[in-house]
């Protein structure tokens, strides 16, 4: 029996750090692709990781609800093995694929996944007539050697992004910075920025706060870990200390607001911002701690604000990256503050999806927030209401880009 092309295959594997349902980023962004691709037409399984599975366990298929897509999961690596085993070896997703997908794969999708193992995933898939595909969301400099993991990721990050995508069929990208660096290596490129999976149910929308009282402020990040954060604040993606600095300044000149924190607690920001304590003292109950919580929770207390706030140093990390907090936010109907940097210059409008402050000079910032916080309840609402009905980062919007490029890979396939 004459094999078919790809084109006429129905089934895609995307295998990548995702830890479903909701645990990260990575795993929120694949439900929407995986969305775009059901919408085409295609049959996707997922391939993620587990904390919960015995270490030497092999991949076990889970329901997860929220996951509307055939699932499976193998352990988070742990050990020195563990990692050497993640890094080269795919045979837990080939054992599944001739199991359960033998003779309909259309493509996979490596998902920031590791060098030599994407490099065998794709020759595995040229041998079944199947193209595959990148998918690169984040581009991290070089981390400080403290363990096996790191030495790896240090080695395994510019051998993937500057060796071995540029090598597969096609590329999927999260930046401008990225698809213009895979184009010029003469890839095919679709960019979809950080999506939302689906309707989430939030509660109901947020009001804005009436006038004559403190301006509601969200920030939801990752806990800091102090012992592996680097000597400089600049080894921070998001830099809470300088919003927090910000908002002091704009407070001494007469701004009033709220700020509710979720993600790291106090006592670990301090540990490592410990110059700020003279200013979180100085601003008191308005600046509130919440620590680690449910997403649901975050992203309630997320839609019931004014305003969710962050600020980011330009770099590789914050250029070749979408922030999850920027697309959640529009999607839930928050207006964002923040500072022009990567491709958030491309969706963030002024006075309609929030505001620009100024990353260099905290005067400056601490001006333009004074300003900000003294917006009318009725232009706030107004924001409020832009946001939530822009569906800007609801994933039906790009169904049409990704089909044609999914037409383009496929179709080169089936050429050769």
């Amino acid at each position: 029996m004459t094999p078919r092309p790809p084109s006429l295959r129905r089934t895609i594997i995307y295998v990548g750090p995702f830890e479903f349902p909701d645990r990260n980023a990575a795993a929120q962004r694949a439900l929407a692709n995986a969305l775009i691709l059901k919408e085409i037409g295609y049959r996707v399984v997922l391939f993620g990781l587990s904390r919960d599975l015995p270490a030497k366990a092999h991949a076990q298929r889970v329901n997860h609800d929220g996951v509307p897509f055939e699932c499976w999961e193998i352990p988070y690596p742990v050990s020195k093995f563990a990692w050497l085993r993640r890094i080269v070896g795919i045979g837990d997703i080939t054992r599944v694929i001739e199991a359960h997908h033998a003779g309909d794969l259309a493509a996979v999708i490596c998902y920031n996944y590791p060098a030599i193992a994407q490099a065998r995933l794709k020759a595995y898939f040229h041998a079944h007539g199947a193209v595959a595909l990148s998918e690169v969301a984040e581009w991290y400099a070089v981390s400080r050697m403290r363990s096996v993991a790191t030495i790896v990721k240090n080695v395994d990050r510019p051998m993937r992004m500057r060796w071995i995508n540029p090598t597969m069929d096609g590329v999927i990208t999260s930046s401008a910075f990225l698809s213009d660096f895979y184009r010029t290596a003469g890839v095919p490129v679709v960019e979809l920025p950080t999506l939302v999976p689906d309707d989430v149910a939030v509660g109901a929308i947020g009001t804005a706060t009436p006038d004559g009282r403190p301006k509601r402020l969200f920030f939801a990040g990752t806990g800091f870990i102090p012992s592996i954060v680097a000597e400089s604040m600049e080894g921070l993606k998001d830099r809470l200390d300088k919003v927090i600095a910000a908002l002091h300044a704009a407070r001494g000149l007469g701004a009033d607001f709220t700020l509710d924190i979720y993600g790291p607690s106090r006592e670990t920001y301090l540990a490592i911002v410990a110059d700020q304590a003279s200013i979180l003292a100085e601003l008191g109950d308005r600046i509130v701690f919440h620590g680690r919580q449910p997403r649901t929770l975050v992203r309630a207390q997320l839609a019931q604000a004014d305003y969710s706030i962050f600020m980011r140093k330009e770099n590789i990390v914050t250029l070749a990256g979408f922030p999850t907090k920027f697309a959640e936010s529009v999607h839930f109907g928050t207006p964002v503050i923040t500072n022009a940097v990567g491709s958030i210059v491309s969706y963030h409008v002024e006075g309609q999806t929030g505001h620009y402050i100024d990353y260099e000079d905290t005067i400056t910032a601490g001006r333009q927030l004074a300003r900000i916080l003294n917006t009318p309840a009725a232009d706030v609402a107004a924001m409020k209401a832009f946001c939530r009905s822009s569906g800007m980062f609801h994933y039906q919007q790009y169904v049409a880009p990704m089909a044609e490029f999914m037409k383009t890979v496929t179709r080169q396939a089936d050429a050769i």
